[in-house]
């Protein structure tokens, strides 16, 4: 029984962690600057990605990436694009997740 409690513990400290890891995509992706001619914006959430892929790993990097950015995507007004940005964002961490892994990079976390 203790064992279960203590395995339930820690899958809630890696939803929080995974939650906390969204909302930092969302808040750098919500700073934006608009390129002046094109219907686009830069912004900051692709570094974060990289930044979760290359720390936590491929699945914290997929989760964090495509529900933060498409998170953002809603916020900023563009829902049409909510649901490719889930899908795109969240491949894109899980692919440099996994190539930190086959590249035999260390993870300060693992």
């Amino acid at each position: 029984m203790e064992e279960s409690s203590r395995n339930r513990r820690v899958g809630a400290r890696q939803i929080a962690l995974g939650g906390l890891l969204a909302a930092c995509v969302t808040a750098a992706t919500l700073l934006s600057v608009p390129l002046p001619g094109f219907r686009l914006y830069f912004n900051m959430g692709e570094g974060i990605i990289y930044t979760i892929a290359l720390t936590r790993g491929p699945f914290y990097a997929a989760a964090a990436g495509g529900i933060g950015a498409s998170l953002a995507d809603l916020i900023l007004g563009y829902p049409l694009w909510a649901p490719f940005t889930l899908v795109i964002k969240g491949l894109e961490g899980f692919l440099v997740g996994v190539l930190r892994k086959t590249a035999f990079l260390p993870s300060p976390w693992e």
